[in-house]
Order: C-alpha cells, then structure tokens, then sequence
C-alpha cells in the first residue's frame, strides 16, 4: 500500500462542531426568571393582599414593570447591534 491509501483508510478525528452563542440568550433567560418569580409573587400576593381588585392590581403591575423591563432590554440589544454593524461598515 502507498501512503496516500494508508493515510486515507484511518479514520480521522473528527471536527468539532460548535456554534456561535445566541445574543438573545441572556434576555431568553431574564424572561424564564420573571415567569418563574411570577410564582412565588402570586402566591404571596393571594395570601397578603385581600380583594381580587387588589390582587389583579399587584399581578397587573408585576407584569408592567417585567415587560418595561425586557423592552428596555431589547431595545438596548438593538441598538449594540445596529452600532457594531456601524463600526463594521466604516472599516
């Protein structure tokens, strides 16, 4: 056998294959962890506070401020995105 036939008949080792981390991720996560706070909040909230009102008024707050939260969030994501897009252009 030549050396060309031995070097092809050994299996090689593979490449790892990675990918490249998702810049949405940490938001993926900061949503997970209001929705899992959520939880624990409404049950303190349905033993503290009477009056349904007053409990869709905390719920309903709870929720205001998580989707400020997250828009500001994105919205700052964005904008990253769109500046290193101009950073890339002028060089």
């Amino acid at each position: 056998m030549s050396k060309r036939e031995t070097t092809h008949s050994v299996t090689r080792k593979a490449d790892i294959v990675t990918t490249l981390a998702n810049p949405l991720s940490q938001i993926r996560y900061e949503l997970g962890l209001i929705l899992v706070a959520l939880i624990p909040y409404w049950l303190v909230i349905d033993k503290l506070v009477s009056g349904e009102d007053r409990q869709l008024g905390y719920l309903f707050a709870y929720g205001a401020i998580s989707a400020t939260w997250l828009v500001l969030r994105i919205k700052r994501f964005v904008t990253q995105i769109e500046k290193h897009k101009a950073q890339d252009g002028q060089n």
